[in-house]
């Protein structure tokens, strides 16, 4: 769905729901390269709210919109979308704490991977933004048995000729 979305230009935003927990919490999750879960209180049902009651003899009696049920979705009404934001922003808290590497560079690509899956987080967008710049800064190390590939040397910057 975000995918088609994002292709369309359509702002969109995207969580799946799974069914209660024992606890009465609300399991929420965002897909994608890395599977991000939180656990939310469940939505309180929408509640409509009934029209003001014109005064005796009004001409507006006529007009007044009567206020219509939320339309049901199988047993559960849609959530309020103050809820709904609420969710997304505890998808990318939880994605935030998931990132835990004390390297710079590999904290950039934990986050970056998470953002595929909540990228409508703002903090997430600038932990990404932070863990880049600090990696920048670092030199690039060398992993055991990992070796650079050729046209990088030891910084991580280019060593070609400017003939190639």
């Amino acid at each position: 769905i975000r995918q088609l979305a994002d292709a369309a230009e359509v702002p969109i935003v995207v969580i799946a729901r799974e069914p209660p927990t024992r606890a009465g919490l609300c399991p929420i999750v965002a897909v994608g390269p890395i599977t991000v879960r939180a656990f939310i209180t469940e939505p309180a049902p929408a509640v409509a709210k009934a029209a003001p009651k014109p005064r005796k003899g009004s001409k507006a009696a006529a007009t007044v919109p009567v206020a219509q049920p939320p339309v049901a979705f199988g047993p559960w009404a849609p959530p309020p979308v103050e809820w709904i934001l609420a969710a997304s922003e505890a998808l990318g808290d939880a994605a935030l704490a998931m990132a835990t590497s004390p390297v710079a560079a590999d904290r950039a690509c934990e986050l970056f991977a998470r953002l595929q899956s909540c990228p409508d987080h703002e903090k997430l967008h600038q932990r990404l933004m932070e863990a880049c710049e600090l990696a920048s800064r670092e030199p690039r190390k060398k992993k055991a048995g990992v070796p650079l590939p050729p046209e990088l040397d030891e910084f991580g910057e280019g060593s070609l000729s400017s003939e190639e």
